[in-house]
């Protein structure tokens, strides 16, 4: 697991004094939080060291996690990659849900903190794939800071890298949705709860409403681009067992292979092209290309949720010529009072900002405060040891009961029931979480989307509801 060479130079989080860490004895991490703070580790020679710093996690919040309070602080890791804007925008909604219950005055009084990490390709780091740099990060996380909870990776292929590089750390992505995910656990039990949870429903359905869609628009032969990997394989088999008209697949696990599958996919005889990537990057690639090759002239194109963006909009705006023969599918727009109250808290804290213009932050504001909700339970209910077990036990403890709102001004209602040690029902920003007991995993609506024909926006077409 300790493939990347890592700066060793410099401590984690700040300055650090060695004073009686180079000769406190300890048997494990928290022996360690506790005498020095947080950011100091057990080595191998049971002896208490400063966590050298780790090039990919260079920020926290708060700003100094080695304060007086952070020896027991509840702190969570968050891996994005720091090169996209949507992503950015995630991880201020991660940061505003912490924000709120620091402000609440933390779990029962502990404080609560983040690692912000990225997975980016960022050569001037290190040269790691994204996948690569997930497990990296997640690796890091987990053996030397010690975090219960990782918050992400974004895409699936990503996610799953951190989960097979991980022995115990809970790992909840606001975006994940490939269903190949659900196969990497049995079934869950409050005894053995999984380690691998999601804001976001499974791609199940998506790939239903798509086949649906195309039915429904006369469409009988299709080319599909899959990316390798869990997202792209997972969407584009979903597909073809849904679609009842013929599908020519073609796959890509590079950026030449991507564009080799898309002048196959265009010379092809099928009537519309499907792509399937989990990487804006890549999505925003292909238009690029169909846009300047012939054999799209006449062709439709369907994406799916990594597209229905600003990044993608802003970087594919060279082909806007082709964006009235785009539509795609995303999960469906959240809406309500807890959403509209996430908006306008997030507007408040990021001078303004819109957070409807982003994919994902409800789900990413949702994915915090289910891990610090299951963080209280633990705190209330399993005697304060935030374990990633009992984190998870306490994140299934939020769907059945009394309906609460998931709001700051709910928390305490929300504790006082888990210290009566009952569960409640939760809203979230992004919708209804209700986790099915066995596979820890969600229901939501799809949305099928089109560009709008400003081109700077992704609008609704229609809902499909599960």
């Amino acid at each position: 697991m300790r493939r990347l060479g890592w700066v060793l130079a410099l401590s984690l989080l700040g300055s650090c004094s060695l004073t009686r860490a180079d000769r406190e004895a300890c048997q494990s991490h928290a022996d360690c939080r506790q005498a020095f703070g947080f950011g100091f580790a057990c080595g191998d020679a049971g002896l208490c060291r400063p966590v050298p710093m780790h090039p990919r996690c260079q920020s926290t919040y708060p700003a100094d996690l080695r304060a007086e309070g952070f020896g027991d602080a509840f702190v969570v890791g968050s891996i994005i990659d720091s090169t996209v804007d949507t992503h950015i925008a995630r991880q201020n909604a991660v940061r505003l849900a912490f924000t709120e219950v620091r402000d609440l005055g933390g779990l029962d009084g502990r404080e609560v903190g983040l690692v912000f990490c990225t997975n980016a390709v960022e050569p001037r780091l290190d040269d790691l794939t994204q996948t690569e740099a997930s497990a990296a990060v997640a690796t890091f996380l987990e053996d030397e800071l010690g975090v219960p909870v990782i918050l992400g990776p974004p895409s699936s292929d990503a996610a799953r890298a951190a989960y097979e590089a991980t022995d115990e750390a809970l790992l909840i992505s606001p975006s994940a949705s490939s269903s190949a995910l659900t196969a990497l656990e049995g079934d869950a039990t409050d005894e053995a709860p999984g380690r691998l949870w999601r804001t976001v429903a499974p791609d199940a359905l998506q790939a239903r409403v798509i086949a649906d869609d195309l039915d429904m628009r006369g469409v009988t032969s299709v080319a599909v681009i899959a990316q390798d990997g869990a997202y792209g394989t997972g969407l584009a088999d979903e597909l073809e067992a849904a679609f009842g008209g013929t599908v020519e697949r073609f796959t890509f696990d590079s950026a030449s292979a991507r564009n080799a599958a898309a002048t196959d996919a265009g010379a092809s005889g099928a009537e519309e092209v499907l792509f399937f990537g989990s990487q804006t990057s890549d999505v925003t690639a292909f238009v690029l290309f169909a846009d300047s090759f012939a054999g799209y002239a006449d062709k439709n194109l369907f994406l799916s949720d990594s597209a229905a963006n600003r990044d993608f909009l802003r970087d594919a705006s060279a082909a806007s010529g082709l964006f009235d023969r785009i539509r795609g599918t995303r999960p469906a727009a959240p809406e309500g009072i807890v959403f509209d109250a996430f908006v306008s808290a997030y507007a408040a804290e990021n001078m303004g900002a819109n957070a409807e213009l982003f994919s994902f932050t409800a789900h990413a504001y949702d994915a915090a405060w289910v891990a610090l909700l299951g963080a209280t339970w633990a705190t209330l209910q399993a005697d304060g040891a935030l374990t990633p077990e009992n984190v998870a036990r306490g994140m299934r403890m939020l769907s059945s009961g009394p309906p609460f709102d998931l709001r700051s001004s709910n928390y305490d209602d929300i504790a006082e029931r888990f210290r009566l040690g009952e569960s409640v029902d939760v809203r979230g920003a992004s919708g209804d979480l209700d986790y099915d007991p066995t596979t820890e995993e969600t229901r939501a609506p799809v949305q099928v989307w089109r560009i709008a024909a400003s081109g700077d926006d992704i609008e609704g077409v229609y809902v499909v509801t599960p």
